[in-house]
C-alpha cells in the first residue's frame, strides 16, 4: 500500500481518537392530551332492496377540543344482507360491506424540548456542557380519509324486550397524503463546570437532576448538578459539580417549516358487544355496548363506551341519543367524551 496513504489513515485516526467526546441525553416531552368534549350529529337513512338486503347512507358531523371546532365530516354508503334467520326470527346472522369518505381535522399539537450534550475530552475528563431548550408546535391541518370494511353480526333475541348482539368489523383505512407546519422556537447555552465537593445534603435526593440549594444564611440559591451512576464509566464518583456563568447563550430563534404527512394505511379490527332492551309501554329502547379495536399494521389499542337510547317515532322514523368514551388518543379522533344525536329513516 502508498506509504503516503498509510500516513493520511494513520494521521485521521489519531484526530479521531482525539476528538472530544459527546454524548447527548434527550429529555424532550410532549404535551397529552386531556379528555376532550364534542358533540356528534348523525343522519341514516335505510332503504330494503329485497327481503333480505338493504342498502344504507351514513353521514356524520363531529365537534372537538371542548365542541369548539369541527372534527370532522364524515359520507358513507353500506350494503347489508341477511344470511340466515330462525323461523321464530330470534336469531340472525348479517353481513355487511361499507365505504365511506372522512375529512378530519388534526388540532394544533405543543412538544417541548430539553436535550443536554456532554463533553468529555480524549481522557474521558468532564469539561463543559450544552443545553438545547424550546418547543416546538404544529398547526391544525385537514386530512382526507377513505374507509372500506366488512363486518359480521350476529343478533340474538331471547324474548321481545331484551335482545344482545355481537359484531365484528374489518376495516382498511387510506389517510391520504397532506402538509402541516412546524413552528420551533429554540435557544442553545454553553456551560462549564468546576467540581464542587462531595457532601452536600442527602446525595441520593438529587440523582440526574438540578437541585436548588441555599447558602448557610438562607439568602442565595444556587444551582447544583449531581452526576450520579450514570458517571461511573468515568470513574468519577458520585461528586457535586457547581454550574459557572454561560460563556454564551444564543437567544430564541423562531423557525416556520412545511412538514409533509404521508399517505398511510391502516388495517384495523373491530369488535362491538351490545345489549338492549326494549321499555313495555314506552317508545324507548335504552342499550349500552363495548367497542374494542386494534391495529393490524401498526400499533393501537382502543376502547370505547357507549350508553344511549333509542326514541321509535313510527316504524320508519327514529331518534337516537347516545353518550360515548374513548380511551385513547390518536391521529383519527381525540380520546374523551363525546354525546350524539342521531335520525333514522327507513323507507
Amino acid at each position: 500500500m502508498n506509504k503516503k496513504l498509510i500516513i493520511c489513515l494513520w494521521v485521521l485516526s489519531a484526530g479521531a481518537m482525539a476528538q472530544e467526546q459527546i454524548v447527548t441525553r434527550d429529555f424532550s416531552t410532549t404535551e397529552s392530551k386531556k379528555n376532550d368534549f364534542g358533540l356528534s350529529f348523525n343522519l341514516d337513512a335505510e332503504k330494503k332492496l329485497t327481503s333480505r338486503m338493504s342498502l344504507n347512507f351514513e353521514g356524520e358531523l363531529r365537534t372537538q377540543d371542548n365542541s369548539s371546532k369541527v372534527d370532522r365530516w364524515t359520507a358513507g354508503l353500506g350494503l347489508q344482507y341477511k344470511i340466515y334467520q330462525t323461523l321464530d326470527k330470534r336469531f340472525n346472522l348479517k353481513a355487511g360491506l361499507g365505504i365511506n369518505y372522512t375529512r378530519l381535522q388534526t388540532l394544533t399539537e405543543k412538544s417541548n424540548f430539553d436535550k443536554l450534550s456532554e463533553h468529555y475530552n480524549d481522557e474521558g475528563n468532564f469539561n463543559g456542557y450544552t443545553e438545547r431548550i424550546g418547543y416546538r408546535n404544529t398547526d391544525s391541518y385537514w386530512r382526507d380519509r377513505i374507509r372500506t370494511s366488512m363486518s359480521l353480526s350476529a343478533t340474538f333475541s331471547p324474548s321481545k324486550r331484551w335482545s344482545f348482539s355481537i359484531k365484528e368489523t374489518l376495516q382498511y383505512n387510506r389517510y391520504c397524503s397532506t402538509d402541516s407546519i412546524h413552528r420551533t422556537r429554540t435557544s442553545t447555552t454553553y456551560y462549564k463546570w468546576r467540581e464542587f465537593g462531595t457532601k452536600i445534603g442527602n446525595l441520593e435526593e438529587y440523582g440526574y437532576k438540578w437541585a436548588e440549594m441555599t447558602d448557610a444564611d438562607g439568602n442565595t440559591e444556587t444551582m447544583y448538578y449531581y452526576d450520579a451512576n450514570v458517571y461511573e464509566p468515568n470513574n468519577r464518583g458520585n461528586r457535586i459539580y457547581e454550574k459557572d456563568e454561560p460563556d454564551k447563550t444564543t437567544p430564541f430563534t423562531e423557525v416556520d417549516m412545511k412538514s409533509p404527512r404521508k399517505a398511510a394505511d391502516k388495517w384495523v379490527l373491530r369488535s362491538k358487544l351490545t345489549v338492549a332492551y326494549a321499555i313495555k309501554g314506552l317508545p324507548l329502547t335504552p342499550y349500552a355496548s363495548v367497542d374494542y379495536g386494534f391495529g393490524l399494521n401498526y400499533t393501537t389499542h382502543k376502547w370505547k363506551i357507549f350508553a344511549g337510547s333509542e326514541y321509535t317515532i313510527n316504524k320508519k322514523n327514529k331518534l337516537n341519543l347516545f353518550y360515548r368514551f374513548s380511551h385513547e388518543n390518536d391521529a383519527d379522533e381525540p380520546n374523551g367524551h363525546l354525546v350524539g344525536i342521531g335520525y333514522k329513516l327507513k323507507f
